[in-house]
């Protein structure tokens, strides 16, 4: 893989065998290797490296198709649909010994979700060239990530889920090498917040402390300022009668924006929506609603609600290859 080239990606997932058109009766349910090759260029020049790929192991189910890249940026939509439960723990990897594989391994035997998956990708290329001083991403030497990622249904197997990751990051941990990719942090990560971003984390603070020192925007991973945050509460901003503050993930005409409502003087983002009794009050006409939470936590049954913009692409050209086994 470091000699490949940048069209070229290949991604690894530890589960257990879905029960999809393609896979036998015999394996689904059962601990598998999944594997999905990507190749962005050539489609002539791919297949060689995709058959290569292809080559490893005795796989029991394959599926190669031409993707458009809408295609490609939604092909995931249905595995983590909204309303489900999800809980991730991250880390990095400079190599992958017989220790770190087998307690992989071992750990899917025991898994308590069949949507639940070990999630391993090669890293490297072009984002591997960019200097360490360019960005304020973290570390980008490592060249292996893993995910854990559970992803259940009902909420009385939250506990089972939540352990379950726990102990396997737990017991891959000493292998790791400090860092962590932020959005595959879950919510109780804020200690390592800092890990994320590594020597930039001062400079970051001082951005922060220069345009947020009330710290409005503290959604996600958050960077506190040093000198603390003020509530809005302080501030004299108060609930209107029989309304419970609520917390929402939005999607604006400019963007995606996660905020708890303040309304600045830029009128553009909306402010604070109250719920009462589970009904939105006082709507902001312009915003597109994408999560809601009251005080106690999230509804719905998600246990986070994440949002991204997608870019339309003017352009048309072939997709890209993408290959699957398992």
């Amino acid at each position: 893989m470091p000699e490949a080239p940048d069209d070229l990606k290949w991604n690894l997932s530890l589960r257990l065998a879905l029960h999809g058109d393609n896979v036998p009766d015999q394996v689904r349910g059962r601990p598998v290797l999944s594997q999905s090759v990507l190749w962005t260029g050539d489609p002539e020049q791919g297949r060689r490296y995709l058959d290569h790929a292809l080559s490893f192991g005795r796989p029991v189910g394959v599926t190669r198709r031409v993707l458009s890249f809408l295609a490609l940026q939604t092909m995931a939509d249905d595995e983590f649909p909204h309303g489900r439960r999800y809980y991730t723990k991250s880390g990095y990897f400079k190599s992958l010994d017989d220790c770190s594989i087998g307690q992989m391994v071992s750990a899917i035997e025991s898994i308590p979700s069949p949507f639940t998956q070990v999630e391993l990708a090669y890293l490297g290329g072009a984002a591997a060239r960019v200097g360490p001083e360019e960005t304020a991403f973290g570390d980008r030497s490592s060249p292996f990530v893993v995910n854990i990622l559970a992803n259940w249904s009902d909420d009385s197997e939250d506990s089972a889920n939540v352990a379950w990751v726990r102990n396997l990051f737990g017991a891959l941990r000493p292998a790791m090498t400090p860092g962590v990719y932020v959005n595959f942090m879950s919510g109780d990560e804020d200690d390592r917040v800092p890990e994320a971003y590594h020597q930039r984390w001062e400079r970051l603070l001082g951005v922060k402390l220069h345009y947020d020192p009330e710290n409005l925007f503290r959604r996600n991973q958050n960077i506190r300022p040093r000198n603390g945050s003020r509530s809005p509460q302080s501030r004299g901003l108060r609930n209107p009668p029989d309304c419970t503050a609520a917390r929402e993930t939005r999607v604006l005409s400019n963007g995606c924006l996660v905020i708890d409502g303040i309304r600045p003087k830029d009128k553009a983002i909306p402010a604070r929506r109250y719920v009462s009794r589970g009904v939105p009050c006082r709507p902001d006409p312009f915003e597109s609603r994408v999560g809601n939470w009251d005080a106690s936590g999230p509804k719905s049954g998600g246990s986070a609600t994440s949002c991204s913009g997608r870019r339309r692409s003017t352009q048309r050209k072939p997709g890209p290859l993408i290959s699957q086994k398992e």
